[in-house]
């Protein structure tokens, strides 16, 4: 594994539970995960990059069938206790274990970005890929330019690597993958981040 890869998924396990004592509330995303709930056709969705389960929970109590998918084993173990009617699994968005065609759709907020660029268009195909014909794809990340290793105090010593993009270079990424882009916001995080973040939802053609 690439070191960016190691220090990312140690940085998670490491500090799991301030993670979710930080990240346990849906509010702030309560207008894109309602939003998603009415779009998705069918109800068999996967969360990738789960992470504590905040999200999943609020789609199983809102009538969808939910699978979580992490790498941060650390935080597998509280999705699993928090939401115990999902279904998690360890697996790595670039190589989804799932047919084709498996999911009305894809939430995957805050993870896309822990990827390279060169390394995005793999995990962008393997949602494509298993996305049903018009299925929905919800996706958020930071907004900036360029991509590194970053370290704050809250990561406890460790580092996690952020790739950051535009509105535009996003949308390109998308609809170079055959995706129709239905909504982009740009919001504010106040919260422990304080980040701009970019969120797009789209629709597989």
């Amino acid at each position: 594994m690439d070191n960016w890869f190691e220090e990312t998924l140690e940085t998670y396990d490491e500090t799991a539970d301030w993670y979710d004592s930080k990240h346990n509330d849906s509010k702030s995303m309560k207008y894109s995960l309602d939003k998603f709930i009415d779009l998705v056709e069918t109800n068999k969705v996967v969360d990738i990059g789960c992470g504590n389960g905040r999200d999943v929970k609020y789609l199983v109590e809102n009538g969808l069938d939910v699978i979580g998918v992490d790498l941060s084993s650390q935080l597998l173990k509280i999705a699993r206790k928090k939401v115990e009617e999902a279904k998690f699994i360890n697996e790595d968005m670039r190589d989804l274990p799932f047919e084709n065609s498996s999911f009305g759709g894809i939430w995957t907020c805050a993870a896309f970005h822990h990827l390279p660029k060169n390394e995005g268009e793999k995990a962008l195909k393997e949602f494509y890929r298993i996305l049903k014909p018009k299925g929905i794809l919800f996706i958020s990340v930071k907004k900036g330019e360029g991509e590194k290793m970053v370290e704050k105090d809250y990561y406890q010593g460790n580092q996690k690597f952020f790739a950051y993009y535009s509105e535009n270079e996003l949308q390109e990424k998308l609809e170079n993958m055959d995706f129709e882009i239905l909504e982009i916001k740009e919001n504010k995080d106040s919260g422990v981040s304080n980040s701009n973040w970019i969120s797009i939802f789209a629709k597989k053609n």
